[in-house]
């Protein structure tokens, strides 16, 4: 977010007002606690926590 524009677009983004609607469809795709795959790749693990 280094540009200026995307900084703009990022402060418009708060802004942005979601219906009852919209944040039950955004749970029905994204349901908490539901993940799928590995957070880092394969070659990184093992180098995490050093």
């Amino acid at each position: 977010m280094g540009r200026p524009s995307s900084v703009d677009r990022a402060v418009e983004a708060a802004d942005v007002t979601l219906s009852a609607d919209d944040l039950a469809a955004l749970d029905a795709a994204f349901p908490i606690g539901v993940v799928a795959g590995a957070r880092y790749p394969e070659a990184y693990m093992p180098s995490l926590g050093r």
